[in-house]
């Protein structure tokens, strides 16, 4: 069951419980239901988990420490730390003060309860923990350094704050610099990386949730005041424009001592001892690259990971396509911002709101206004390309993309109004069995939208009532209504009896395009699709879904 378990393969780990209780009907064996309970919380099914745990102290075996920790992680994987504190305190009570103060597996069910509060981003609790664990005389590890790293990062505290407790001299002389594994230097680099991509959030969220966070982080009272001296949190106005660089900049100094500590120079080249820290690593890095839209920084990440023998993998070129995204994203934001919010590109017709301009004089836009529009639409088909060119070196070097990957390509799709290439995305996905969700559609209405082919919007929200379980939300109606104001672009064409100066919706389909750049998009999209239907393959995942109640079920066996 152990070699299944380590397999990932919790259906065989099952399946071979069974032919124990075939036969051995009397006894399993304590390790068959260490390896249950193991299971169970894989699942985050602590019922299931404690069922175990009673058929195995009906048969007479002495519960484990392990035992205890697989309870605590069932309730921290089901959401609720809180109960995995009060059965850590159950058992300090039974065990007494002194095995409190001298078991090192006290210590480890400690930290055990401290990664469920971090995970969580629940600061009260961790706070509360961590202050018991030092009362109690337990001698905090490098389990605990790593939950810390994590609360911290989750609830929102700067990558300042995250180096402080890292270097802070109680850690210091618990888990000495020198003696710290490559998973602890992972977790400082991800930690980093999550900070860094908190204060690079979107550019509109709610301030309040933000505002929280950072009074959360400022409540971890203990370990600020006790045991690793740190200034509070900045206010979150006053700290934002700063932080998501200094957050990139310490990750990667801690990114770049991660190398150090891993490279193994040889004969031919510099390799790493531990590939998957580093992958990890610098997959964590990228994505708060990715936040920030430095596609260039991505790119760079990737090649230096590659010198040592890291290639990248699915989830770093999924970073670098959000990289292009989010850069995109944020060029449209500004140029909302510039038109005052007004959603329809064609602003100029703003002005009159009567309808007068469709009368025979009507005024043909200025030069500059065009010139505006040819600039914005070479920018967003450029950044098709971009985005094209990534996901077809993704294909080719054998790393299959996945939603994300798609969503990607959807959403550069959207916003140059390509409908076509949107649709065989689409295909894409479907060849993969990839499901495609109401995201999906609504990245197809955008296009659309943008386009203003409402005959395409009306036909793709038929689709989706015929595909039954893709359920429309409020973004899907918003691009079915822009779709229909966006109407106004063709009826402005025909009327000013010239170069239609909307000509970059033909994207990928007339071959027109902004700045006379159809034949590169034509180009780019078809070595793209090509590639799409060279590569496509059936795609699946390991399923582990009914763990938990298979868990129970041989429990419940079993007694």
């Amino acid at each position: 069951m152990r070699a299944a378990l380590d397999r990932r393969r919790p259906d065989e780990a099952l399946e071979i419980f069974d032919e124990l209780s075939t036969a051995y009907p009397d006894d399993q064996g304590a390790p068959a239901y260490d390896a249950l309970m193991h299971l169970a919380a894989l699942a985050g099914d602590p019922d299931a988990a404690l069922d175990a745990f009673e058929a195995s102290l009906a048969l007479r075996y002495e519960p484990s420490s392990y035992q205890h920790g697989q309870i605590i992680l069932a309730h921290a994987r089901a959401g609720d730390p809180e109960r995995g504190a009060e059965w850590l305190d159950m058992v300090l009570e039974s065990n007494g003060a002194e095995w409190a103060r001298t078991s090192k597996s006290a210590a480890k069910l400690f930290e055990r309860v401290l990664a469920g509060a971090a995970h969580a981003g629940d600061a009260d609790l961790f706070d509360a923990q961590f202050a018991k664990m030092r009362d109690a005389g337990a001698v905090p590890g490098e389990a605990a350094l790593e939950a810390a790293l994590l609360a911290l990062s989750v609830v929102g505290a700067s990558s300042e704050t995250i180096e402080a407790v890292w270097r802070c001299e109680a850690f210091q002389r618990w888990v000495p610099a020198q003696s710290r594994s490559s998973k602890l230097l992972l977790r400082r680099v991800e930690a980093h990386a999550r900070a860094a991509k908190n204060a690079a959030g979107p550019r509109r969220a709610s301030r309040d949730v933000v505002v929280e966070a950072t009074r959360s982080s400022s409540a971890l009272g203990y370990l600020r005041e006790k045991m690793c001296p740190f200034a509070n949190e900045e206010t979150y106005d006053s700290a934002r424009p700063t932080r998501a660089p200094a957050s990139r900049r310490l990750g990667e100094e801690a990114l770049r001592e991660l190398f150090a500590r891993n490279s193994e120079p040889t004969d031919f080249a510099t390799r790493v001892a531990r590939p998957r820290d580093v992958r990890d690593a610098v997959t964590a890095m990228a994505g708060a690259f990715a936040a920030a839209g430095d596609s260039d920084a991505v790119r760079a990440l990737m090649e230096r990971a590659s010198a040592v023998g890291v290639e990248p993998d699915q989830h770093v070129f999924n970073a670098l396509l959000r990289s292009e995204a989010v850069a995109s994203a944020a060029a449209s934001e500004d140029d909302e911002d510039d038109e005052d919010d007004e959603d329809d590109d064609a602003s100029f017709f703003h002005e009159s709101r009567d309808a007068s301009f469709l009368d025979d004089g009507a005024a043909v836009p200025a030069a500059p206004v065009l010139a505006q529009f040819d600039a914005r639409a070479r920018e967003t088909h450029e950044a098709v390309i971009r985005v094209e060119t990534m996901m077809r070196d993704m294909i080719e070097s054998g790393v299959e993309p996945d939603l994300h990957s798609f969503m990607a390509l959807l959403s550069a799709y959207a916003r140059a109004g390509d409908v076509a290439a949107a649709g065989d995305a689409l295909a894409g996905m479907r060849a993969r069995g990839i499901p495609v969700d109401t995201f999906a559609f609504n990245a197809l209405l955008q296009a659309c939208a943008v386009a203003g082919d409402l005959d395409a919007a009306v036909r793709i929200r038929d689709e989706m009532r015929r595909a039954g379980s893709v359920e429309p939300d409020a973004v899907t109606f918003l691009h079915l209504f822009r779709a229909c104001a966006r109407r106004s672009r063709q009826v402005a064409a025909v009327l000013r009896d010239a170069s239609d100066w909307d000509d970059w919706d033909d994207w990928g389909v007339l071959g027109g395009g902004a700045g006379n750049s159809g034949g590169a998009a034509l180009e780019s999209h078809a070595r793209l699709a090509g590639a799409l239907v060279e590569q496509g393959g059936e795609g699946g995942t390991m399923r582990v879904g009914d763990v938990g109640e298979a868990a129970r079920a041989a429990a419940r066996a079993a007694r």
